[in-house]
This record gives C-alpha cells, structure tokens and sequence, in this order.
C-alpha cells in the first residue's frame, strides 16, 4: 500500500487511523479511552496518597526515621545471611528422634 505523504506513512506506521496499537484504539474505542483514562486517574490518586505519606510507601518515602529503620534492618538481615553461609552449625541444629 503506498502512502502519498510522509505524514501519512508515519500515522500509519504509529497506528493512526487504523484499529491497530493503542493510537488507534484510544481514536476508534471510547471504551478503550475510557479504560485509560481511569487508569491514569488511578496512577494519579495513589500517587498523590505517597505524596501525602498516606500508607506503607508514603510513609516510607516521606518519613526519613522509617527510611533508616528499614535500611538498617536490611543490612543487619544481609549480615545475618552472610554469618549463616558461612558457619550454617552455629545457627541450624537438627535433632532428630526416634519414639
């Protein structure tokens, strides 16, 4: 098929005008935009709520003392893992009974 414009071989190859990729979805399907839409109005409120430190991950982003808690407790569970790799019978005892 040839395209008599430049602009026209770009629209179609981006999907415009046609039912093929999102460009042409979002132009052809008002479900399909409506879906998008909501979407993004989603992304938007969760992310406002992490801005406003509202649930785990806001308050992880917004509240530095947590911050540090958390890397604190990472590098002690890496240390712990370390230690353990390297003498596992200092920390894993099996016992094992018959009757």
């Amino acid at each position: 098929m040839r395209y008599p414009t430049l602009g026209a071989r770009t629209q179609a190859r981006r999907g415009w005008g046609t039912r093929k990729g999102s460009p042409g979805k979002i132009a052809k399907d008002p479900a399909f935009a409506q879906k998008l839409d909501d979407t993004v109005t989603r992304l938007d409120s969760i992310l406002k709520g992490i801005d406003e430190g509202k649930g785990s991950l806001g308050q992880l982003v917004q509240n530095r003392s947590l911050y540090d808690h958390a890397d604190q407790t990472m590098d002690q569970t890496q240390q712990l893992v370390k230690s353990i790799r390297e003498d596992p019978k200092k920390y894993l005892v099996i016992r094992m009974k018959v009757f």
